[in-house]
């Protein structure tokens, strides 16, 4: 099968780590015996130009910004590679990914594909300084209508999944595809003992790993420390990621004495995070309930499963299912509540160990990047059945009307078609 991913930003940019996921499901299509291009959208300082990634898939790497002569050759360009494929699968509603994929997949009667993995308006919101309304107008819109102008959904929560059927689309045509994880780079023979000397953990080390910005909370987790550093006084604490909170984020651990014991590392390229998972005893994933979290599908909490961690994290829409059995779920939008699921488990070390057994467990079983795979393919077959199924009819309704342009009047063949 011939299969062109579509996807907004740049896979090569380590500030824009949910490309991991197209990255990944690009791989295991490689795995599976599939050609597979990935159209991707480079950031405005990228400068280097690729075309074949270590994977082993096509790249073609467009512009993201610019003038609309730039958007107009993108789109020719989105165009040539549609007629190429049988399947498009594109992810994230941006007007300049879903306009040309949905034009072009109509022009060549080509089925196509939604990966609906966040809600992207409610993130824009709280991310963007100031936010656009004409963008906001746009994301609203397309993320209510999109799910209805494809032939199959994937979905990477519960939530989305309820959006989609009170949007009136049959269950058949979505598919479960929360993140997966990468069980060959997250496990537990990686050495984190470097990581562990370099920050002089003689005691015990937590580690957040997360993008710095007000739709991840990370709030939560530096005033939980001021709440565990009296009691366990050896502990450090990792944060990991960058984003427009970072600085707030240092602010409030100074104002709550806590920064001598928190380092807060900035964005890692992804192929270092699993040596410092390794080093880590415990991991956190902290969020509030609200629509956002609810939709999404945390990539942090399945390396977290995947590099057989013990995880303390807030009991919030897909999070709950994730840590079903394997992990301590504490309330949302609590720091208390965070500081206390630590502190258990820094008081406990069978009780680490354990569940540390139990998130790989649970990882090996279902949140793991060659069972998204397989769903997707899954669909894609439904997609292509579809539209298999329509081209059948058409070209039924057009013998027929040839049939009848033989036997009738031309005044007949109307009156039976207004019947119809």
């Amino acid at each position: 099968m011939k299969i062109l991913l579509v996807h907004p930003h740049d896979i090569f940019d380590h500030h824009e780590p949910w490309t991991i996921r197209i990255e990944n499901i690009a791989r295991e299509f490689v795995r599976m015996g599939h050609t597979v291009k990935l159209i991707h959208f480079l950031q405005e300082t990228s400068i280097e130009k690729h075309t074949r990634h270590p994977y082993g898939f096509e790249v073609i790497s467009l512009r993201r910004r610019g003038e609309w002569k730039r958007f107009m050759k993108n789109f020719r360009e989105i165009l040539t590679e549609i007629e190429w494929a049988d399947i498009v699968h594109f992810q994230k509603c941006f007007h300049y990914v879903s306009l040309p994929v949905l034009f072009g997949c109509y022009k060549f009667r080509k089925p196509v594909h939604y990966d609906w993995d966040d809600l992207e308006e409610a993130i824009y919101e709280t991310s963007a300084h100031p936010p656009s309304r004409y963008i906001h107008f746009f994301l609203n819109t397309f993320e209510r209508i999109l799910p209805t102008m494809v032939d199959t959904v994937s979905v990477a929560s519960a939530e989305l999944r309820r959006k989609c059927v009170s949007l009136g689309i049959p269950s058949q045509r979505i598919f479960n595809t929360p993140v997966g994880a990468d069980l060959g780079t997250f496990n537990g023979s990686v050495s984190g003992e470097r990581i562990k000397k370099r920050f002089n953990a003689g005691g015990k080390l937590v580690v957040y790993i997360g993008q710095l910005n007000g739709a991840q909370y990370t709030h939560l987790f530096v005033k939980a420390v001021s709440k565990i550093r009296e009691k366990n006084p050896h502990t450090r604490y990792l944060i990991i990621g960058s984003g427009s909170k970072s600085r707030d984020l240092q602010e409030l651990a100074k104002c709550l004495k806590v920064d001598d014991a928190i380092m807060f590392l900035g964005a890692l390229r992804h192929e270092m995070v699993p040596q410092y998972l390794a080093a880590a005893d415990i991991a956190v994933a902290c969020f509030e309930d609200n629509e956002i979290t609810r939709c999404k599908s945390p990539l942090k909490v399945v390396e977290y499963l995947s590099a057989g961690k013990a995880i303390v994290a807030s009991a919030v829409g897909e999070v709950k299912t994730m840590l079903e059995g394997c992990g301590i779920l504490v309330k949302p939008g609590s720091s208390d509540a965070l500081a206390e699921g630590v502190q258990r488990l820094l008081n406990d070390d069978t009780l680490i160990e354990t569940m540390g057994l139990l998130a790989r467990q649970k990882a090996e079983e279902k949140y793991n990047w060659p069972r998204v795979a397989k769903e997707l393919i899954n669909a894609y077959a439904v997609a292509l059945g579809k539209k298999k199924s329509i081209a059948l009819e058409m070209n039924g309704y057009a013998k027929k009307i040839v049939f009848k342009e033989e036997n009738s009047s031309v005044e007949e063949i109307k009156r039976e078609e207004i019947i119809v």
